[in-house]
């Protein structure tokens, strides 16, 4: 995995529920998981809701449950519009702990 840090965002129609600096996100598509690094290929995809994971430059690896939605990834810049985020960011072990 790449620690090269790209920026994430992270809206729901009401607000900005992050923007940050990160290296790792694991969210959950409708497909299954998906990791994106930074440098990845274009890509849009549609999310289910569930445990996105996050890990910001330089910190541990951060949870939230989040509602379904749509991701972007262009430019080094990880775009998530949802539907809803539900709670703070909790520190989790790892990606899939």
């Amino acid at each position: 995995m790449s620690t090269k840090p790209f920026t994430l965002n992270i809206l729901t129609p009401d607000r900005m529920a992050y923007e940050g600096q990160v290296t790792s996100v694991i969210a959950p598509s409708t497909q299954g998981a998906i990791g994106v690094w930074a440098d990845h290929a274009p890509l849009v995809s549609a999310l289910a809701g569930g445990s996105l994971r996050y890990q910001p430059a330089g910190g541990s690896w951060q949870s939230l449950q989040v509602g379904p939605g749509v991701l972007e990834m262009a430019r080094n810049t990880l775009t998530l519009l949802l539907e809803s985020v539900e709670g703070e960011s909790a520190a989790v072990a790892g990606p899939y702990a």
